[in-house]
C-alpha cells in the first residue's frame, strides 16, 4: 500500500475544503446503477451510494456494479461518510478501495468521482486528524453540449450534417439519438466545428433526444426535434451532456 512521507506538526489538524457544483435534477425513467450510483453521490447522499456499491446480486432492476465502478463508487462513498458524517472506521474501506481501482478503466465522469476519492484518501494519510469541510467547486472538465446549428428544414430520410457546440469537446465523441442508436460527432481537425451526421428517421420518430453516451440524463434545452411529416428540423434541442458534476480539493494549513 502506498504510504505518504510524514509532514511537520505544525501542518497537522489542517482543514480540507471539498468543493463540488450545484445539484442536477436527472429526467427520465430507467438508467442503471452506475447512473444511479454517480447521481446520489454527487447530490450528497453517500450512503444510498454505498448501498447502490455493494448489491451483489442483480434484483428489482438493480444491476451489481463491475470493477472499476464497484471500488470507485464504494471508496468514494466510505470516504465520504467518513469524512464528513464521523464514520472514521470507514477510512481502511476508503483506502482499500481507492487502491484496488484502474483509472484507465473509468469515463470522464467516473474519474471525477476517483478524484474525490483519491484525495479525500490521501489527506487523510497524510494528516488523520484532518478536518473536511464542503465549499464551492468550479467547472467540470468533461464534455458538454451546448446548443446544434441545424437547416430550417430537411428530409427524413437524413444524411446531412448539423454542427454542435459546447465545452471541452474532443475530436470525436459518440451520441446517442432518442437514447438506442448510437451515431458519431467529428471535427475535422483541431479548432475545427464538429459535426454529425443525421440518421434517417424511423416510423415511430416523432420527437428526438440527443445526449453524449455515457453521461448520465440532465435538463433538455427546449424546444425538442420535431419530425413533421417531410421535416427533421421543425425545432431543436439538446440534452445538456455534463449532468456530471465533480468534487475538488483544496488545502488550508
Amino acid at each position: 500500500m502506498p504510504t505518504s512521507p510524514p509532514i511537520p506538526a505544525s501542518c497537522r489538524r489542517s482543514w480540507w475544503f471539498i468543493r463540488w457544483l450545484h445539484n442536477f435534477a436527472p429526467t427520465g425513467g430507467g438508467g442503471g446503477t452506475a447512473e444511479a450510483a454517480y447521481t446520489n453521490f454527487m447530490q450528497g447522499d453517500c450512503w444510498a451510494t454505498l448501498e447502490l456499491a455493494r448489491v451483489a446480486r442483480a434484483a428489482e432492476g438493480v444491476e451489481p456494479l463491475e470493477e472499476p465502478l464497484r471500488s470507485t463508487y464504494e471508496g468514494a462513498a466510505a470516504a465520504c461518510l467518513a469524512a464528513f458524517h464521523g464514520r472514521a472506521d470507514l477510512w481502511g474501506l476508503a483506502g482499500r478501495r481507492h487502491d484496488r481501482v484502474t483509472v484507465s478503466g473509468l469515463d470522464c465522469w467516473d474519474r471525477s468521482v476517483y478524484a474525490i476519492l483519491h484525495q479525500l484518501v490521501t489527506a487523510h494519510r497524510a494528516d488523520p486528524d484532518a478536518t473536511f469541510a464542503v465549499a464551492k467547486g468550479t467547472a467540470s472538465a468533461c464534455p458538454q453540449l451546448a446548443e446544434w446549428t441545424f437547416p430550417r428544414q430537411g428530409p427524413r430520410t437524413g444524411g446531412y450534417s448539423i454542427e454542435i457546440r459546447g465545452r471541452n469537446l474532443p475530436m470525436t465523441l459518440e451520441l446517442l439519438w432518442n437514447y438506442d442508436r448510437v451515431v458519431t460527432a467529428k471535427r475535422a481537425g483541431p479548432g475545427r466545428p464538429m459535426k454529425v451526421v443525421v440518421p434517417a428517421a424511423r416510423s415511430d420518430d416523432h420527437d428526438v433526444t440527443i445526449k453524449i453516451a455515457n453521461a448520465p440524463r440532465d435538463r433538455g434545452v427546449a424546444p425538442v426535434i420535431a419530425l413533421v411529416r417531410t421535416l427533421v428540423w421543425a425545432s431543436a434541442s439538446v440534452v445538456l451532456g455534463d449532468p456530471r458534476r465533480h468534487w475538488d480539493v483544496r488545502r488550508d494549513l
